[in-house]
């Protein structure tokens, strides 16, 4: 399997299609983990894979000093000029998670709108567990969103159509070998673009205890931003919050 997402969430294309992702959803995450965390004066957080920066923006106006991890650089272009045109002071690096080793820990380290489960075997996206725990510090948090596997069985969209910016988006989604596929279709004038995603699906029982396996505490699982109780049947995420004892 090739690292899909390494052309995918570099291409302008990709921007086009997400840039309306819910503003009000990435407030209410924040306001929630913020409301469970316990820091003191001057907080650090570390946003690994943190994409074009709406929630490392969010968590600056929270007061945190914020340090953005992300392999594509024209994402984190993006999230440099949102900062910029925020007066916000966040640093940025360009990094492959795989391969991550700060010289520093944070108080809070967030995987957010799932950026977990892109690599090829369960093992090789365990790892970036452990990666969270060596850059989170001793009493700090780990918070990792992840969608609903067995929700999203049930509500899986097999195809949708839209246009956005002049493209014609044509998506397929599918369930293969316990991975949620999508093969995307980009079409202009006489151009055609090909993308794919493929994200492993784990359920919260899996992930509560690959965190436990690292090293972290399991503090409480969320099934909602709005601080939901976590059902396996009904929830669409699964929002754990875990602590580095």
């Amino acid at each position: 399997m090739t690292d899909w997402f390494v052309d995918w969430f570099n291409s302008d294309i990709y921007l086009s299609l997400y840039k309306h992702r819910n503003d009000n959803d990435a407030r209410a995450l924040t306001d929630l983990i913020c409301g469970e965390v316990e820091v003191h004066k001057n907080p650090t957080a570390l946003d690994l894979a943190c994409g074009a920066g709406r929630h490392s923006l969010l968590f600056a106006k929270k007061g945190f000093t914020v340090t953005g991890i992300d392999l594509s650089e024209n994402l984190l272009a993006k999230a440099k000029e949102r900062a910029v045109s925020n007066n916000a002071n966040i640093e940025f690096i360009q990094s492959d998670l795989r391969t991550l080793k700060l010289n520093r820990t944070f108080d809070v380290t967030l995987s957010l709108f799932t950026s977990f489960g892109y690599f090829e075997s369960r093992s090789a996206n365990f790892v970036l567990l452990g990666i969270a725990y060596n850059h989170t510090k001793p009493g700090g948090y780990f918070v990792l969103d992840f969608f609903n596997p067995e929700f999203l069985k049930q509500n899986l969209v097999p195809i949708s159509e839209h246009i956005v910016d002049g493209y014609e988006i044509v998506q397929k989604r599918s369930i293969v070998n316990d991975r949620v596929v999508k093969k995307i279709v980009v079409s202009s004038g006489t151009k055609t673009w090909q993308f794919s995603e493929s994200v492993q699906m784990f359920s919260a029982a899996e992930l509560t205890a690959g965190l436990e396996s690292v090293g972290f505490q399991v503090q409480k699982v969320f099934g909602g931003y709005g601080g939901e109780r976590f059902s396996e049947s009904f929830s669409e995420r699964i929002l754990i919050i875990s602590k580095r004892i």
